[in-house]
């Protein structure tokens, strides 16, 4: 794809976009005067570091910024009209129908009390004017192209059924649903396999071809980026530091901190003839951009080579898990669902074990047969020789202690009605590590080392905006203060059905 001709007017023009979010009493600026254009047919990717910018700036677009406690200032065209001018029943057409846009968090996104069959075809009823047959066919369809294994029966599931690359299949079925002018998809590839990922790349590029449709691709991937961009904008602390031509950009890097992006790619092959992997260059993201540099590591580093002759330290053996499949009028089991058949491997201690594979393959639920956040049928699960399988609930709240797990999707882990200092301090509380000004000592301190500011601690962490649940609707109106999942009169819940049952 090549870029647009000066003379085609784009799809969508941002200039000057400023989005602030009041924090504490105070406006705190998170995207500061961006200004680019996207042409028809045109592929820009959006790249940067968690908390850059990227996801605002896709909100702002789409006007999903609570007016609560956000405020967004610049022009925002869309084919020459301004999206911030429109009321709110105009901006709802525009969403999903004009503008589709794949969510970074799938499980957040959809809609937990309606089927997700429900949900795709919602969207082609209210912006396409089919039936509800019709769009059950055609939602269908999507399932298919976007490759949900056994789409017939999975349509009338619920999202907490899914893998997490399942449900952002069914987020890009719905935002690919209506055939927008314009896609904005943030990270939509993140949570998928290589082999569907590039499956998913290619059904973009059918729909470019197809449709016309354009495309604002919001990632991290350097090598996504280099595959499918026309232009890329590059942003940094809310700020657009670069613009440039894909080629231009990986031949010649301007901006220091585009240069620090790409130093960070590993480099397939790059490793040939090492018999151990080298440290990656340590990125130093201070806040002035004098000061952008590589801190300590370098390539040719190599870490400590763990100790092959002692006892692993987690060893695995036959692992089984397999989930009860219910069905008929008394919910009787009808058959098992296999997600995890006899694994077994062994870890040592300063090793890193890769466990790869692709969406729905089980490595998510090993992990969590290990740590016995779901129940094992069979195997052997050994931490420094103690047999976990054995053990009771309150002693693996103890063994959890030093087995420790990140999970795929923060949203859903996180308890939302705690803050993120609240949720950090608890465990270091629960354990016995620390207690009082110590234990906020040490959150402080695990705050900065993931790069956050001292003041999440206090937030919540639904506190920045989050994607509505429906492609067609306004941000969801909540009864409560907080995040909790109760219909609105906006939101009809649905049963097990695939649609909801008609009022007559």
């Amino acid at each position: 794809m090549s870029a647009p001709s000066d003379a085609t007017p784009p799809v969508l023009r941002v200039a000057g976009l400023t989005t602030a979010f009041r924090v504490a009493g105070d406006w705190k600026t998170v995207v500061d005067d961006v200004s680019f254009d996207i042409g028809a047919r045109e592929t820009v990717a959006v790249v940067g570091e968690s908390g850059s910018g990227k996801s605002v700036t896709a909100l702002s677009i789409m006007r999903l910024v609570p007016t609560a406690n956000g405020r967004i200032e610049g022009r925002i065209e869309l084919e020459g009209r301004n999206l911030p001018d429109l009321t709110e029943d105009a901006m709802r057409d525009v969403r999903g129908g004009e503008i589709g846009m794949i969510f970074q968090e799938p499980m957040t996104s959809l809609n937990p009390v309606l089927t997700v069959g429900f949900q795709v075809s919602e969207a082609l009823r209210r912006h396409r004017g089919m039936s509800a047959d019709d769009a059950d066919r055609e939602a269908l369809r999507l399932f298919d192209l976007v490759r949900i294994p056994d789409a017939a029966r999975r349509f009338t599931e619920f999202p907490h059924t899914f893998s997490g690359g399942m449900r952002q299949r069914v987020m890009i079925a719905i935002a690919l649903a209506c055939r927008p002018k314009l896609l904005i998809a943030d990270e939509p590839t993140t949570a998928l396999d290589v082999t569907i990922q590039a499956q998913i790349l290619e059904l973009i590029r059918e729909l470019q071809a197809e449709i016309g449709m354009s495309v604002m691709f919001i990632t991290h991937d350097m090598g996504v980026v280099a595959e499918i961009a026309d232009r890329v904008v590059v942003m940094w602390r809310g700020r657009k530091v670069e613009e440039a031509t894909a080629s231009r950009l990986f031949a010649a890097p301007e901006h220091p901190y585009t240069q620090q992006l790409l130093t960070a790619v590993p480099k397939l092959g790059s490793l040939r003839g090492h018999e151990m992997p080298r440290r990656f260059p340590n990125v130093d993201l201070r806040r002035s951009e004098g000061e952008l540099g590589i801190l300590g590591g370098s390539s040719d580093e190599v870490p400590d080579e763990p100790d092959r002759r002692g006892a692993p330290v987690l060893e695995v053996d036959g692992l089984t898990t397999r989930f009860a499949v219910r069905g008929g009028l008394f919910g009787r089991h009808v058959g098992n669902i296999h997600a995890v058949e006899n694994v077994s491997f062994g870890l040592r201690a300063g090793e890193t074990l890769a466990l790869v594979g692709e969406s729905g393959c089980g490595k998510s639920t090993t992990g969590r047969s290990i740590l016995r956040l779901v129940e094992p049928t069979a195997g052997s699960i050994r931490l420094d020789g103690e047999e976990l399988m054995t053990l009771g609930r309150s002693a693996m709240r103890g063994v959890r202690r030093r087995l420790q797990m990140i999970f795929q999707d923060p949203y859903g882990s996180l308890n939302p009605r705690k803050t993120v200092g609240a949720a950090i301090r608890e465990p270091i509380v629960v354990h016995g590590l620390a207690a009082g000004a110590e234990a906020d000592r040490r959150v402080s301190e695990l705050l900065a080392r993931v790069g956050l500011e001292p003041d999440h601690a206090v937030r919540f962490p639904t506190s920045s905006p989050a994607a509505s649940a429906s492609a067609s609707a306004s941000p969801a109106r909540w009864p409560c203060s907080r995040r909790c999942w109760s219909p609105t009169s906006r939101s009809r819940p649905s049963t097990s059905r695939s649609r909801p049952r008609s009022s007559t």
